[in-house]
């Protein structure tokens, strides 16, 4: 063998364990944002550092919208933290916290009360919304370029498989994450 094959095969090992470690301080990280949704303290608790976060968020879009994900379930724990304390709060017969709770949970007591003929509308998630009107977007702008329902709805499948394969690679941080 010469010099420079074993040169490669070297390089390549340690560019494969830089990799590795990489992944691996990416899903550390991901774990951490579940339990605490402050970049700052999970890139600290981490060990990595918040310029890497946000390089590692431009370059890789997976990583960036498993971080997302990461982001919203942190935030959901810390808010149903949150509510059980006001719960407590209530129970303790806090005047403060019974008046928010009454406030931001009753039509008796909020500001603005819903007029007898409005109808509640039904809550739709951001995601759906979204999907509806890129949906609803794409078969206008392909009638305007002379396509049938059928290719729109072709484009619109090809793209959910699309992001039906980006969901299955995010799913391996969670998956790492739980073994």
């Amino acid at each position: 063998m010469n010099k420079k094959s074993i040169t490669t095969k070297k390089d390549k090992k340690s560019s494969e364990t830089v990799a590795n470690r990489t992944e691996e301080m990416k899903k550390a990280l991901i774990s951490q944002l579940k339990k605490t949704p402050i970049v700052q303290l999970a890139c600290e608790r981490a060990g990595v550092s918040r310029a890497t976060y946000y390089r590692w968020r431009k370059n890789d879009h997976i990583f960036a919208k498993a971080a997302d994900r990461a982001l919203r379930a942190g935030k959901s724990l810390i808010n149903d933290l949150a509510e059980s304390k006001l719960i407590k709060s209530i129970q303790a017969d806090n005047l403060t916290a019974i008046i928010f709770w009454l406030k931001y949970n009753s039509h008796t007591y909020s500001k603005k009360r819903a007029r007898p003929y409005e109808v509640e509308s039904q809550d739709e998630s951001i995601e759906e919304i979204i999907a509806n009107s890129k949906d609803y977007v794409e078969l206008l702008q392909g009638k305007k370029e002379g396509m049938n329902n059928i290719d729109i709805i072709m484009q619109r499948d090809k793209r959910y498989e699309k992001e039906d394969e980006i969901e299955e690679k995010m799913a391996k941080y969670d998956e790492d994450e739980k073994n």
